[in-house]
């Protein structure tokens, strides 16, 4: 799940990873930036959910204002293009 994807990031997107946990079968990978995503798990409360919340590191994030396919192209690092390579290793994995 891209934890950057949104205005005032990564709460929401943080808040969205606990709420779907209440679902045993779900875990959740949140990529954006890793010192963000944990301060905000933390304030939470969230233990990670014993396990259950991965977190990966992206080093940019595409903002509102940028045409989504030229920051795909040219963001490596952004959240949007690491959540798509984690999406696309994961359907070649199974």
């Amino acid at each position: 799940m891209d934890a950057m994807g949104a205005e005032g990031a990564p709460r929401v997107e943080v808040e969205g990873a606990l709420a779907a946990l209440t679902s045993p079968e779900i875990d959740v990978v949140l990529v954006g930036d890793e010192t963000r995503v944990r301060r905000v798990l933390d304030e939470m409360g969230s233990d990670a959910r014993a396990g259950r919340i991965q977190v990966r590191h992206a080093a940019e994030a595409v903002g509102m204002d940028e045409a989504p396919a030229s920051a795909f192209r040219q963001k490596k690092a952004s959240s949007m293009r690491v959540c798509f390579e984690l999406a696309q290793r994961a359907r070649w994995t199974r």
